[in-house]
Formats: C-alpha cells, sequence, structure tokens
C-alpha cells in the first residue's frame, strides 16, 4: 500500500504547515492497530496527542477538590472577602482631581502669559523739573494696547461703511 500522503502530512506537521483537519487525519490514521513499520516511530507521537486531547487532566471541580483536601489537613486557607463600597462621588473623586489640575495648569499659563504680553514699561520724564514724571508707554500712544487697537478699528470700520453710501449719492 502507497502512504506517501501520510508521509507528506508528516512532513508538514513538523514543519507546523499542516491544518487541523490534516492533524486529525494523522491522528485517526496513527489511532489504527495496523500501522507500517516505517511509520511506527511516529504512532507513539500521534497516540499520546489524541490521548491527551480525550482526557480532562484537572477537570472542572479541581479547585473544590484541593480546597476538601486542604481542609481535611487543617491547612485549608481562611478566605475573606471584605467588600467596599463606593459611592459615586467617590467614583469620579479622580476626574475632579485631574479637572482641578488642568484648571490650575490653565490659569497659571494665562497668567504668565498676561504679564509678559503686558509688561509696561516706565518712561520717566525729566525736563529739569525738581518733580519726575513716570509714565507709561499706554498713556503716550492711544491705541497701543491690544483692546485699543481693536476699538479703534472698529471706529474706522463703522466710519468707512457709514459714509461709503453717503458719497454714493
Amino acid at each position: 500500500m502507497n502512504y506517501q500522503y501520510i508521509e507528506q502530512l508528516i512532513e508538514r506537521y513538523f514543519l507546523a504547515e499542516t491544518t487541523v483537519a490534516e492533524e486529525n487525519i494523522l491522528h485517526t490514521f496513527f489511532s489504527q492497530s495496523d500501522v507500517p513499520e516505517h511509520l511506527q516511530q511516529y504512532a507513539d507521537l500521534f497516540g499520546y496527542a489524541l490521548q491527551q486531547q480525550d482526557s480532562d487532566v484537572l477537570g472542572g471541580d479541581f479547585d473544590e477538590r484541593v480546597l476538601a483536601r486542604l481542609a481535611a489537613q487543617g491547612d485549608a486557607p481562611e478566605v475573606r472577602v471584605k467588600v467596599k463600597r463606593m459611592t459615586f462621588g467617590e467614583r469620579i473623586k479622580p476626574l475632579w482631581r485631574a479637572a482641578a489640575a488642568v484648571a490650575i495648569v490653565i490659569v497659571l499659563v494665562g497668567g504668565a502669559g498676561q504679564s509678559v504680553i503686558h509688561h509696561p514699561t516706565s518712561i520717566i520724564l525729566n525736563n529739569g523739573d525738581a518733580a519726575a514724571k513716570s509714565i507709561t508707554p499706554d498713556e503716550t500712544q492711544p491705541g497701543t494696547t491690544p483692546y485699543r487697537q481693536v476699538e479703534e478699528g472698529m471706529k474706522m470700520a463703522v466710519t468707512g461703511d457709514s459714509l461709503s453710501p453717503a458719497k454714493a449719492q
């Protein structure tokens, strides 16, 4: 009899190229009683794998059996479960902390940005008088603050829009 297909499956099995269906064919073939002599060396391997698939080693009741045996010896562990009930407020407390941290960072960055942008430089005017006067650039030049610039720009836009229809007539 020609066992070339089985030999090819064995080669592919050791190269890890077989499918589950092909491995089942090998397990079924080697579970027979009349395996050729030149393939007999693989019979134990596939027979053992088939035997392991059929047996449930630990079983579903393994934990209960181990605990019962330990209890019989007096070495059973004492199992205590401490349940802590958490309210909704306790569950979201980390979120509040994170939100507070983000708010603090935003306030600090915004304050630092404002102090850098609105850093007034003083100009000391001394015209030979005994009293020197200190003024800031905002007082000397109108419209130097961003708010003032926007306000002046809006005034010019309104004036320009209101004059355009008058000129057209």
